[in-house]
């Protein structure tokens, strides 16, 4: 009986590091992901941001050509 206990317990223990593992894992492409979004998110801002500036310089370029 005893022998049987300790089996289950080290089964128990097994079983409880390889949840742990899954959820580090979990965890480790959680973060991963988000990293990803926010990498995407910073991509189509420059994006946008550097097509901004140019429209604004095309138009003051337009600007200053009418007013000369």
């Amino acid at each position: 009986m005893n022998k049987q206990l300790k089996n289950t317990s080290c089964f128990d223990r097994s079983k409880l590091q390889q949840q742990q593992n899954f959820d580090e894992q979990d965890i480790t492409s959680g973060f991963v992901m988000n990293l990803i979004k926010l990498t995407q998110q910073n991509i189509r801002l420059a994006k946008q941001t550097t097509n901004n500036e140019r429209e604004s310089y095309v138009h003051r370029q337009i600007q200053s050509t009418n007013q000369r």
